[in-house]
């Protein structure tokens, strides 16, 4: 996991210096708070909440509240290999309630400053963004409609586990730990020769993303493969990972954390 962390040192200046410091004191308090739960509803003895403390603090600098900033996974980026024949595709402008304008406005923005997107309005190929509502009422999420673009790519292959077979990984064990990818295929690097591709039309021009797009033909069998290449030998012993999320499961606490 670590050789596939992004290395931030170095490369700030003091203000960067002092970003960096107030998010890993933020990311700090979040694990602290993950641990008294795990003590006070889950059965977290004190002294394994302790060594759990000392542990989540040592590597502090591997969890996130987001991207922004930050390189991508050090992986070989996706390259999309497009159908013989392909032509680009250019969706026309959709039109969007005044709620949902403010919404992709800002979400755009935000995108744009973590360096997620940028503008480039030469782009031959532009699909639709979408806002649709999240759970939470008044939530939305901007998803690209990338079916055109999926209709000329060549699907790449790569086996997705089987839950009923992994699922008996779990036989004789009692204690568990779950992870999950912070913004989950904005950490996946898409190639600069196919960045293009999932350009996508807004308001205010055409922005190219830099990282892999949920929905994205090949989006789930490269992340899938990522995890493989990260994770390796463990996966299917006692780590199973589907996607962005990851279950550690043992037989001891001990067990638990030489895993983790």
């Amino acid at each position: 996991m670590q050789c596939a962390t992004p290395d931030l040192s170095g490369r700030l200046d003091t203000n960067g210096d002092t970003l960096r410091l107030a998010r890993r004191a933020a990311v700090e308090t979040i694990l602290l708070d993950k641990v008294h739960d795990a003590e006070v509803h889950n059965g977290l003895t004190n002294q394994d909440a302790g060594r759990l403390r000392e542990m989540l603090l040592r590597y502090a600098d591997v969890f996130r509240e987001d991207v922004e900033g930050d390189p991508p996974v050090k992986v070989e980026p996706i390259k999309v290999r497009l159908k013989p024949g392909s032509v680009p595709v250019k969706c026309s402008m959709r039109r969007y309630p005044p709620a949902h304008m403010d919404f992709l406005k800002r979400h755009v923005e935000q995108l744009e400053r973590a360096g997620l997107v940028y503008k480039n309005n030469r782009a031959t190929w532009a699909s639709a963004p979408r806002i649709v509502p999240k759970k939470d009422p008044g939530d939305l999420r901007m998803t690209i409609d990338s079916q055109p673009i999926n209709a000329c790519t060549e699907p790449m292959s790569w086996p997705m586990p089987n839950l009923d077979s992994a699922m008996t990984i779990l036989v004789g064990t009692t204690v568990y730990f779950t992870l999950n990818w912070t913004k989950g295929y904005w950490q996946l690097p898409l190639h600069p020769d196919s960045q293009m591709y999932y350009s996508f039309m807004t308001p205010w021009g055409v922005y190219t993303p830099t990282r892999v797009l949920m929905g994205q033909t090949d989006a789930v069998a490269y992340c899938q493969s990522v995890v493989h290449e990260l994770f390796g030998d463990l996966l299917f012993r006692r780590l199973l990972a589907w996607l962005d999320d990851l279950l550690g499961a043992a037989a001891t606490p001990g067990e638990l954390f030489d895993l983790l």
